[in-house]
């Protein structure tokens, strides 16, 4: 097994000396519903440690600055050029994005060795796990319904669990995160910003507008339409942000229900969130207005307005930061400079559309999203 360094981290094999690290992580998931160690003890901890040494399939995940163990790394060889991944991290020294680190350098490793697909299988109830999965780029495949145990009950009954089944395929594809101003082209700005999000027409709970200067002349019109056409009973207006507007000075929320109402939509039907001053506050501030107007547990479907070229990550974020079972559907508005037919023909376009692409670049590797390919 070869070493592999990140930028913080030291991967690799398990040493005798590792002990003390080891049944220190281990430990902490004697009681854990999400991992088969229960009851775990100092000596009998000796057992995993020796299921590590000399092993192919197991990283120590080391921080570099101290030398310490901090969780494991288990890369196990499987049929057809696969392999199965699982992680641990020392809960001291979680959320600190070490297990996303050392999990990308394994699997790039493992890629770079030939190998073909990456797979994981988590607690679908294990948040966590599989958000840190869809963090490196792969994607949820199935969920398995009670196919696994690894406790039982007083009984001895199996305490069945299901299974998210997530992968990654070594096919050359390239992600989003690889982008930079050397590879970045017309065809890839069309691509990340505005392929596949067009409008459904499908009805929905409620729909969100994300606020924005000229938001009432672009986005109002595209809200009220799908409002007219009983496509959604609520309209959700997000935007905190005060600014001068011809009729004097308000927040984007206060301008676009003052445009939504002259345009026909009952002022009942309005939910306004006047706090949200960017796009992850939009996100956030919406989902707490939906709890207050529906319970969020009664909310299945939105349709979020904004300008198409700023649609995708604004439906990154809602997809990724509202609850698995709201589905977010794209209601995309067209502005002047910035449309699909014509961000490339104008020196204001062409930079909207650029910057755009930089800063989904930038959620990407700031976790603020999973990576996605092209």
């Amino acid at each position: 097994m070869r070493e592999i360094k990140t930028a913080r981290l030291l991967l690799r094999p398990f040493t005798e000396a590792d002990y003390d690290d080891l049944y220190e992580f281990l430990s902490q998931l004697r009681d854990d519903e999400f991992e088969g160690y229960l009851g775990i003890t100092y000596e009998c901890g000796r057992e995993q440690l020796r299921a590590r040494l000399g092993s192919e399939e197991y990283y120590a995940i080391v921080l570099s600055a101290t030398g310490k163990v901090i969780g494991n790394i288990y890369c196990g060889i499987r049929e057809y050029a696969a392999r199965e991944v699982g992680y641990i991290v020392n809960k001291s020294f979680q959320r600190n994005g070490y297990g996303a680190e050392a999990l990308s350098a394994v699997i790039d490793h493992a890629f770079k060795s030939s190998v073909h697909r990456v797979y994981a299988e988590c607690d679908p109830r294990n948040t966590p796990s599989w958000k840190l999965l869809e963090k490196v780029g792969m994607r949820r495949e199935a969920h398995f319904l009670q196919n696994i145990f690894f406790h039982t009950d007083g009984m001895g009954m199996p305490k069945w669990k299901d299974t998210y089944v997530y992968a990654i395929v070594n096919d050359n594809r390239m992600m989003v995160s690889k982008i930079n101003s050397d590879n970045l082209t017309d065809e890839i700005v069309d691509r990340i910003l505005y392929r596949g999000l067009e409008d459904t027409g499908e009805r929905a709970d409620c729909v969100v507008v994300l606020g924005s200067t000229k938001a009432s002349q672009y986005k109002i019109p595209v809200a009220e339409e799908a409002y007219r056409n009983q496509r959604a009973p609520k309209i959700l207006l997000s935007g905190g942000k005060v600014k001068a507007f011809p009729e004097g000075e308000m927040c984007e929320a206060e301008h676009m229900r003052l445009h939504a109402i002259a345009r026909g939509v009952r002022p009942e039907d309005l939910i306004m969130d006047t706090y949200a001053r960017n796009t992850v506050e939009n996100i956030l501030g919406s989902l707490m207005e939906l709890q207050r107007e529906f319970c969020i547990d009664q909310v299945k479907k939105v349709l979020l307005v904004t300008t198409s070229f700023h649609m995708r990550r604004s439906l990154c974020l809602a997809r990724y930061l509202f609850p698995a079972h709201i589905e977010v559907l794209p209601c995309p508005a067209e502005d002047t400079h910035t449309r699909r037919d014509n961000w490339m023909e104008s020196e204001v376009g062409r930079k909207r559309a650029v910057d755009e692409v930089e800063k989904i670049v930038a959620c990407v590797k700031n976790g603020l999203f999973p990576d996605f390919e092209l």
